[in-house]
């Protein structure tokens, strides 16, 4: 029961974990590629947690992603290093500076405070007025990193940030990240959410408040994507705003897409999948010597992938639980009640489906 309960939560972790092994025993170059897939893994999950969850489609999770990623750099910047490379930085920054761990942590609070700002308005938006105004968002954000030199220095880009991000720490990460997304979706308030995707009207009908619900999926989702704009800055060191913007926003949207949309699985398996599909092409592209492959590949294999299962690879359902699991669980615990059914057949019974809104 207990297994069958976090279920899918083992094999997803499982499939990181055996991600990060192989990708150790490649080369440095192919690990660093790696590495970043996980680091994008976790921003398709924090997109999931509220794309997947609620239904409503956005455009404009990477604006989180980039909130993350430069207050996580600006506090984790040595103060004599600021002092060189950021004269004009207010004083208050200029003087601060703290430990990788809680660099990111507090750019994922920052990233979360913007989106509980947000919640009021965006949780009553759905369809395409979502969708325009996350991107918006996007845009906005991107222009402010752009023009606020002071403190990202622009077009020229933030430097100086540790760089603290490994292959084992990109998956450390990834399953804490992973764990918080399952908890929110198996809470009551994801079920509810889950629910009123699939009927809005009905659902509001029976006293659910979808616009406050989807408001607060936007802000655990901003605090997850923080927390990978906060780890993807450490892998990079260095960055401009435009390592924040349309390009990661397609990639992590076709990730989400290609695995299934509405699944925690579909979300790890579709990142994991096109990580590995990008390294191969990136190999093949320089063993050819034909630059452009390796972006022609992924969209021609992407858009075979979404032809041949439109819903995604994994149907946008969760991994399935292994049935030799439910019945050895079922045989070791076959009390019968006097009625004639076991306790454990009743129990098992009323937990939810993985599969179900």
């Amino acid at each position: 029961m207990t297994l069958r309960r976090i279920w899918p939560l083992p094999p997803l972790a499982l499939l990181i974990g055996l991600t990060a092994l192989v990708a150790s025993t490649l080369s440095l170059s192919s690990e660093r590629d790696i590495t970043t897939g996980l680091v994008q893994l976790g921003i398709v999950i924090g997109l999931y947690a509220f794309v997947g969850v609620s239904g409503v489609f956005s455009f404009g999770h990477v604006a989180f992603v980039a909130l993350g990623a430069y207050v996580s750099g600006v506090f984790a910047v040595p103060v004599a290093l600021k002092e060189v490379l950021y004269s004009g930085m207010p004083e208050f920054l200029a003087q601060t500076s703290v430990s990788p761990f809680v660099s990111i942590v507090i750019g994922a609070l920052v990233a979360a405070a913007a989106g509980a700002l947000l919640a009021p308005a965006f949780g009553r938006l759905a369809g395409l007025s979502a969708s325009l105004a996350t991107f918006a968002l996007l845009v906005i954000v991107h222009d402010i990193a752009r023009n606020l030199e002071s403190v990202t220095r622009g077009t020229q880009g933030l430097q100086g940030v540790p760089a603290e991000t490994t292959l084992w720490i990109a998956v450390a990460w990834s399953l804490v990240i992973l764990t918080i997304a399952f908890v929110f979706q198996s809470s009551r308030i994801g079920l509810q959410l889950r629910a009123a995707r699939e009927d809005p009207i009905a659902a509001e009908a029976m006293g659910v408040f979808v616009g406050r619900l989807r408001g607060i999926a936007l802000v655990v989702s901003a605090f997850l994507v923080g927390l990978s704009g906060g780890v993807y800055a450490q892998l990079l060191s260095s960055f401009n705003p435009n390592v924040f913007y349309l390009d990661l926003t397609f990639l992590t949207i076709a990730m989400l897409v290609v695995g299934g949309i509405y699944s925690l699985s579909g979300a790890v398996v579709g990142a994991l999948t096109l990580t590995w599909l990008a390294h191969f092409l990136r190999d093949l592209e320089a063993s050819l010597d034909r630059p452009g492959l390796t972006e022609v590949g992924f969209a021609l294999l992407t858009i075979g992938i979404l032809i041949l299962r439109p819903s995604g690879i994994t149907g946008s359902r969760e991994l399935p639980f292994p049935q030799f699991l439910g019945r050895r669980g079922d045989q070791a615990k076959e009390p019968t009640s006097p009625g004639g059914a076991s306790d454990a057949r009743k129990l098992s019974s009323s937990v939810p489906r993985d599969d179900a809104p």
